[in-house]
């Protein structure tokens, strides 16, 4: 038997099959391809916005880890978008600014003015609010990095 036909056969089985085949079990194949094509593209976005996630994340980790104070990157307005932790950092940001803006720690709201870094702290009540702000960041970016899966 010649090579060509035997590697020819299945594809050629297949298409005689399903040209044989009655109207339902043509529908049920045609439903799963186009399952079957769904399903690989929902694959292929996902693992693209994964790993856009994880290269910004990276970068993200570098930059802040180069600096000398845990808010710089903030107050020097750089973005990292499709990162989930500078959405997280962002979030805690803000929040810090907005407990020194209340009137926790007289004058350290400057470090959000441009004033740089001052001595005040924040109460533990307050703290724990920021970081209570932090984890349901965490929650949500997570349940946006798990959607579609």
């Amino acid at each position: 038997m010649d090579a060509s036909v035997f590697f020819a056969w299945p594809v050629a089985d297949v298409f005689y099959a399903f040209r044989e085949s009655t109207l339902p079990g043509k529908a049920i194949v045609l439903f799963l391809f186009l399952g079957s094509i769904l399903a690989w593209s929902i694959m292929v976005t996902k693992w693209m916005e994964l790993s856009r996630a994880l290269r910004e994340s990276a970068r993200f980790l570098a930059r802040f880890r180069r600096e000398s104070h845990p808010v710089s990157l903030y107050l020097k307005g750089k973005k990292f978008p499709g990162s989930p932790l500078f959405i997280i950092y962002e979030a805690a940001c803000l929040a810090i600014g907005r407990e020194l803006d209340r009137g926790g720690s007289s004058g350290d709201s400057d470090l959000f003015r441009g004033g740089g870094p001052v001595d005040g702290t924040l109460s533990r009540i307050q703290m724990e609010g920021v970081s209570n702000l932090a984890e349901r960041q965490v929650a949500d970016q997570a349940l946006l990095l798990e959607s579609n899966m």
